[in-house]
């Protein structure tokens, strides 16, 4: 009548394949142990032929039958929290995908979620995708897209994982991670997430770092952030709380390094890009109680997404800062952008390839390797 407990199903649905990995894991030991006994006689044989045919198969079919139940679980467990939902407007994200949210009534709005609530659903969408993606791929039974899937899921566990372990600088107190957005499959397999280091809710400084050339959700890496953050505190003295985003959020330029640069050429994914940034950075400023210092830091072909988001998307950023850019867009002088002139900071290393083509607009790229190769001989 009431309804099943998510929470209940997935906590059972883990138990259920952490037995399967403890008797896959005792077979394997038993196995190599029997295999370097010098056991010899009637009753050796007897015992390895009963092992072999019979003990060691009921141990597999038993591991088996329990990931089966255990995915029974998971799709159950997304059946109920359906369910739940049944009759709810939806909000659709930038990508053109049903996001979620736990809203008033139990509705999902998207818009109107807080950051530790896409935090808790994102996480258990995540954990159910791996349980599931896991147990198809034992059974040999991924696709393609699953295969995709599953490295995209397994990248953001690592980073979440990674802030678990990050330690303040000031204080020595872990800081952990939040699952802002997870959308493992968007932009054909390439994924959109954001993972944040701190917590978005409470922190007087945040960060979203805007992912450049090559960016996929695949290679999300804690490690800037991680600098940012650092950083950020001890310029602070301990004093203001930070929180940072590593935010993968957009199209980026992909494929080989000759697609990537022609790519970059292109202002197409960037302008794309900045709509989907301005948007994201608006609702963040929206459900937030209280107003945050928003920073957002561009790194090479992002930091052109970040100047088109300011220069037309009206970017709801305090700071914009532009390292290694390719160029900003159709703005001219940091006045137009929505930060201004005063809290604009660009930034660029003198053999930075992709920086020279902002020298002179959107140049030719074979004309700035050669620039590029002749300035590194002299």
């Amino acid at each position: 009548m009431f309804g099943a407990d998510v929470g209940a199903l997935e906590a059972a649905a883990f138990q259920l394949t952490a037995a399967a990995d403890e008797l896959d894991s005792s077979a394997k030991q038993l196995s190599m142990a029997l295999g370097s006994l010098s056991w010899l006689g009637q009753v050796a044989i007897r015992f390895s032929d009963a092992w072999s045919t019979r003990h060691s198969a009921e141990m597999r079919l038993t591991s088996s039958y329990l990931r089966e139940n255990a995915t029974r679980l998971h799709e159950q467990a997304g059946q109920q929290r359906q369910a739940s939902m049944a009759g709810s407007s939806w909000s659709i994200s930038p990508t053109g995908t049903n996001g979620s949210a736990f809203g008033q009534g139990g509705k999902p709005d998207l818009g109107q979620m807080s950051a530790t609530q896409r935090d808790t659903f994102n996480r258990a969408m995540l954990a159910n995708d791996l349980a599931r993606l896991l147990a198809l791929k034992e059974n040999g039974r991924l696709t393609d897209s699953d295969k995709q899937h599953l490295v995209n899921a397994e990248a953001i566990q690592r980073e979440l994982d990674e802030f678990d372990r990050v330690l303040d600088p000031i204080t020595g107190v872990p800081v952990g991670g939040q699952l802002y957005i997870y959308e493992p499959l968007a932009y054909g397999g390439d994924g959109r997430a954001a993972v944040a280091l701190g917590n978005l809710e409470t922190a007087d400084h945040v960060a979203f770092m805007v992912s450049g050339m090559g960016s996929q959700v695949s290679g999300m890496s804690g490690g800037r952030s991680t600098n940012v953050y650092n950083e950020s505190r001890w310029a602070s003295d301990g004093g203001d709380s930070v929180a940072i985003v590593d935010w993968v959020g957009y199209d980026a330029p992909s494929g080989d390094v000759a697609n990537q640069v022609l790519d970059v050429k292109d202002r197409d994914m960037a302008e794309a890009g900045a709509a989907v940034l301005a948007e994201d950075v608006a609702r963040f400023n929206r459900v937030r109680a209280c107003d945050a210092h928003v920073t957002v830091i561009g790194n090479s072909y992002g930091s052109t997404t970040a100047a088109i988001a300011a220069d037309v998307r009206g970017l709801a950023a305090d700071d914009l800062i532009l390292t290694g850019s390719p160029g900003a867009g159709g703005s001219a002088d940091a006045d137009e952008l929505s930060t201004g002139r005063d809290h604009t900071w660009v930034g660029a290393a003198s053999r930075d390839v992709v920086s020279h083509l902002g020298v002179t607009g959107w140049t030719d790229p074979t004309s700035v390797l050669t620039r590029s190769r002749e300035g590194m001989s002299r």
